[in-house]
Order: C-alpha cells, then structure tokens, then sequence
C-alpha cells in the first residue's frame, strides 16, 4: 500500500507515453488505452488521473495485475483478430487469487472480438511469438506436471501450433534459475 500511489503515477505516465497527446492540438497520436478496473469504487480515479487520453474503462476483477498471464492472447487468423483463451491454473497452483481463472474471458468478451478456448494451461508470458510463425517456449514451463501432465512435448506443439498460428516452435529446456513462474520464456527472451 504505502508505494501504490507511486506506482499508480508511473502508470499514468505510461499510459500518456502510449497515448501520445499533442500538446498544442490535444488529439492523441499513439493508441487507445485500455484500462480494467478491479472493482466499482476505483473507476472515479482511474478517470480523473487519465482524463483527457483515449481510454476506455472495463470493470473487470482481477486478483493479479499480471495481465499478460492471465487475459487472453490476440491472434491474427488471416485479417481476423481472435481472441485465443487458455486454461489458467495460477501459476501452476502457486498463486491462487480471487477472479484470475475468469479474466481471460471476461477480456475477451469485452473486446467484441470472436473468441476461442483451448484446452490446455499456458500464461502469456510462457510464450514468445515473432509474428513470422515461429514461436519460443520451455520444457520447464509448458511440460511441468502442474500444467500439462496429460501432454506429450509433441502434443503440446501442435496445440501451440493450432491456437497461436505457430509453423515452428523452439524449446528451451528451462527458464532462469529459482524463477518463480517455473521458467516463464518472456524473462529470457
């Protein structure tokens, strides 16, 4: 608590970087900001500290802010954006916080886009896609008995294969030593 506010400012700033507001006309440059509020009571803020940027608002819980593992991943399926939804266990039973397991498809509801779910356990930030068909991933992560057990290697590539529009998948044995996301390939890729 005592360094929310603080961080609440860094991302504010952030989001004015991603909006990129003209000083002198006041339109926006960069992106629309998408923003979840975890509760009802939150929203005025959020609305005051982004005022004035191209944001809009979803009030959608969430126990952690870790968004890129547990919101869905977007996916291009020719011109057709998809929003592709996993099975999320918490880490692998590690960190069990309340409404987690539903974001990703509260997320997707909310963007209008169509939808997908797949069957298997995988967080945002076990994958790295190059946008070309080529996708990194690991063996600690991915094949770890408190995600896939059920799943041989190759099982799971051609899963990864189907549901990310993948060509080839490269496997890192493990992640960072003591990593606490059972080698997570976003922290070394």
């Amino acid at each position: 608590q005592e360094n929310l506010k603080a961080a609440q400012s860094e991302f504010t700033e952030l989001c004015r970087a991603i909006a990129d507001v003209e000083t002198k006309t006041g339109r926006a440059r960069g992106e629309r900001i998408d923003v979840l509020i975890p509760f009802p009571e939150a929203m005025a803020e959020a609305q005051s500290a982004l005022k004035g940027l191209p944001t809009r608002f979803f009030e959608i819980p969430f126990g952690d802010i870790w968004l890129r593992d547990t919101a869905p991943i977007f996916v291009k399926c020719g011109a057709e954006r998809v929003a592709a939804r996993f099975q999320f266990n918490s880490w692998g039973g590690k960190y069990d916080l309340p409404h987690d397991p539903e974001v990703a498809t509260r997320v997707a509801q909310a963007s209008g886009l169509k939808s997908e779910s797949f069957d298997f356990v995988l967080e945002g930030g076990s994958v790295e896609v190059d946008g070309k068909g080529t996708g990194l991933t690991s063996r600690q992560c991915l094949l770890n008995p408190n995600r896939n057990s059920a799943l041989s290697q190759s099982d799971l590539e051609s899963k990864l294969k189907l549901s990310l529009g993948l060509e080839k998948v490269l496997w890192f044995s493990d992640g960072l030593l003591n990593d606490h996301t059972d080698g997570h390939i976003d922290t070394i890729a």
